[in-house]
């Protein structure tokens, strides 16, 4: 398993990078079609409701929530990300409510928020069965979970996935999660629960069996030909979201 300390380190290290790209994506009309999919699920609730952003990074999905007037905490591990967060949520000036936590163990009381919303995170985390049932144990009676992830370095342990990385003219998905030097990320996620996973129907089964009611997966795929004629499809990027009543 990997150490955390060492998962903190690099995103800590990759802050100020992904801070200047969160920046940039802001002020893009691409910040619209990547609000889309939450902005589907939560549009018709009350601007009161209570959102969590967890791992919220720079504070890309918390500011643009935020911006449309919504009550929005907003948890990272790491310091710096956070830093850059305040910094960016300060300059669209908005107002969200920082917390320095662990997603695999909120630090929240039961039933506190209405949304758990999550970006490109749970593919880092070393327990992620334990932090999606931390998640459901803060969210309310017919609470929304709501998580956007890919399938990163699924490549790694699956030849469909390493055959469509090595197509010619493929565009490497990494680059801007991996910073200068990929050999760190691609070592943590080589140890990363994760990387060996089918998702989202892997997130599927975790969230069924911690007790969704309601549950909607929608998924962009790749599809090419093998160069012996095979034709493939592959998830790249999902969105699952989960409804828990108790």
């Amino acid at each position: 398993m990997v150490d955390m300390k060492k998962i903190n380190d690099y995103w800590s290290v990759r802050a100020e990078s992904l801070s200047l790209q969160t920046r940039a994506d802001l002020t893009s009309i691409d910040a619209v079609k990547l609000l889309a999919p939450i902005r589907h699920i939560i549009g018709g609730m009350d601007l009161k409701t209570k959102i969590l952003d967890v791992g919220c990074g720079p504070g890309l999905l918390s500011v643009l929530l935020a911006k449309e007037g919504r009550r929005v905490t907003a948890l990272d591990y790491s310091d710096k990300m956070l830093e850059r967060a305040q910094q960016n949520a300060d300059e669209a000036e908005v107002k969200i409510k920082f917390v320095l936590g662990d997603a695999h163990d909120l630090p929240f009381k039961k039933e506190s928020f209405d949304v758990i919303v999550s970006r490109n995170l749970t593919w880092t985390l070393t327990e992620p069965i334990k932090a999606y049932a931390s998640w459901k144990k803060v969210l309310r009676p017919e609470g929304t979970m709501v998580n956007l992830d890919s399938n990163h370095f699924r490549y790694l342990f699956d030849p469909d996935y390493k055959a469509e990385r090595e197509r010619p003219g493929h565009e490497d998905d990494q680059k801007n999660l991996v910073g200068d030097d990929s050999r760190i990320i691609k070592k943590i996620a080589e140890k990363l629960p994760l990387s060996r996973e089918d998702r989202p129907l892997w997130d599927v089964r975790v969230l069924m069996d911690l007790g969704a009611k309601d549950l909607g997966v929608s998924v962009i795929r790749t599809n090419f030909t093998t160069p012996d004629g095979r034709a493939v499809s592959l998830v790249k990027d999902f969105v699952v979201a989960a409804i828990f009543w108790y």
